[in-house]
């Protein structure tokens, strides 16, 4: 059964939640990027880079993720979403939008746009 770009989107998010970075590597095509909007600046390049920084992530701050809004297009899927990441051992609370470009039920590019001075240190 075809995955639509809001399921695909799904299973990553639940993914992330659960810091299972091989279920949310499975999300993601190979060339995946994860870049900066709107610079475009890269985060990530690569499934390995992708990954590396992700699996030091999920270990060091625990993130976890709820979507406040969701606006999907065609293979776009906008997350408005709110977060929290524990740091210097407590947890800080963020926000950020995420654009997931998914193609062939994967997410190809990934742009974040980080509102939140915590969420960018």
């Amino acid at each position: 059964m075809v995955k639509t770009p809001q399921e695909v989107v799904d299973v990553q998010l639940a993914a992330f939640n659960a810091h299972d970075i091989d279920a949310f590597m499975a999300t993601h095509s190979p060339t995946i990027q994860s870049m900066d909007f709107p610079s475009n600046k890269l985060y990530e390049d690569g499934a390995e880079a992708f990954r590396l920084s992700f699996l030091k992530y999920f270990e060091e701050q625990q993130p976890h993720v709820e979507i406040a809004k969701r606006i999907v297009r065609g293979n776009f899927v906008i997350d408005h979403e709110m977060g929290k990441s524990k740091r210097g051992g407590e947890y800080v609370n963020w926000e950020a939008v995420a654009i997931y470009e998914v193609v062939d039920e994967l997410i190809q590019r990934v742009w974040i746009v980080v509102n939140d001075k915590a969420a960018s240190e």
